[in-house]
């Protein structure tokens, strides 16, 4: 039976087991997170940077502390009873509405209404005529993420970047997401762009897609979305159904090209759940500065010095008339104190 990203996720917030049979070298198995606590660092990580999760970044500490001091919340508490059914439902576009997304409208002008009507769309034109602007606002809805040629999906962080005039002077910032004003004075305004979709399956039921992004002068950007949950898929599986026909043409299997099985992970987003585990096996690899950090400081001669100490103080102790027992070992937390009431 076939796996899916949203089936694997609910399943493991769930802290439900996953299971998998075995496929070519790679054995059955299978995975639990039994504790809240395991599920929040997995949430945490579903959430993050997919490449900073893959390469195990330092970056992620910050978050996964907060996710692990967290107690009060439990992903499996907001996991609904009966997981997401994998195709239980053919939903095709009905309805794209765009305003200030870069590429599609003006600063200020009407919103761009796309009637798709359930149909398949092809769509042809010049270069900059906006056909790569219209699938990347339909991924932006969908997944955050927006669509660029030379790249595929991005993540898009809402932040500002620097705008230059023609003579390379930079004359403000603005998200790139949003369509550019037409004037310099009105870069130093909010930039708000939004995209609402409106889906139909084959019964006539709707479900709907909304994401917004407020970027104001100063401070962070923030996001507004509400998504249907029976529209939940991976990413690359969005891009494939827009983009893949226009492709086609350069899809190869040669040498550099990935396995089929590694094509077909990428595409359903499963892609997703290795680059977890890689990052996981890379937090504890010995080879990491974070992990080298006691050595790189000299903790060999620290421990020495301590060991010394800790033999003079018995030493001393017995010569005084009195037994002074050292309890514990130095990885303990309550080890550092026991040592102060010792002293004292």
């Amino acid at each position: 039976m076939a796996i899916s990203l949203s089936e694997a996720t609910h399943r493991l917030l769930s802290g439900e087991a996953q299971a998998w049979k075995s496929f070519g070298e790679i054995k059955a198995g299978q995975i639990q997170l039994t504790s809240p606590t395991a599920r929040r660092l997995f949430h945490f990580l579903l959430s993050s940077d997919k490449a900073k999760v893959a390469a195990g970044s330092e970056d992620l500490f910050k978050g996964l502390i907060a996710a692990w001091n967290n107690s009060s919340f439990d992903p499996a508490s907001q996991q609904s009873a009966t997981p997401p059914a994998a195709g239980s439902a053919r939903w095709r576009l009905a309805r794209v509405e765009v305003a200030g997304f870069g590429g599609l409208n003006l600063v200020d002008g009407p919103p761009f209404v796309l009637p798709a009507n359930r149909e398949n769309w092809c769509l042809e034109g010049q270069n900059g005529s906006g056909k790569t602007s219209i699938a990347s606002a339909i991924i932006w809805a969908l997944t955050g993420y927006r669509c660029r040629d030379q790249d595929g999906l991005v993540k898009d962080d809402g932040r500002r970047m620097p705008v230059f005039n023609d003579s390379g002077v930079q004359i403000g910032d603005w998200p790139p997401t949003v369509a550019y004003p037409p004037n310099a004075l009105k870069l130093a305004g909010t930039a708000t762009a939004w995209v609402r979709l409106l889906f139909q399956d084959d019964d006539g039921n709707t479900a709907g897609a909304f994401r917004r992004l407020i970027a104001p002068p100063v401070g962070e950007p923030q996001f507004e979305s509400t998504i249907d949950p029976a529209l939940g898929t991976a990413p690359q599986l969005v891009e494939t159904g827009l983009l893949m026909p226009a492709r086609l043409a350069r899809v190869g299997f040669g040498e550099k090209s990935h396995s089929i099985y590694e094509a077909v992970k990428l595409l359903t987003g499963l892609d997703q759940l290795a680059d977890i585990g890689e990052g996981a096996a890379s937090f504890s690899h010995k080879a990491k500065r974070f992990l080298k950090y006691g050595s790189d400081k000299g903790i060999q001669g620290i421990e020495t010095k301590l060991e010394t100490a800790l033999e003079r103080a018995e030493e001393e102790s017995r010569m005084a008339g009195f037994a002074l027992t050292i309890a514990g070992k130095r990885e303990d937390k309550t080890y550092a104190q026991g040592l102060r009431e010792l002293a004292d």
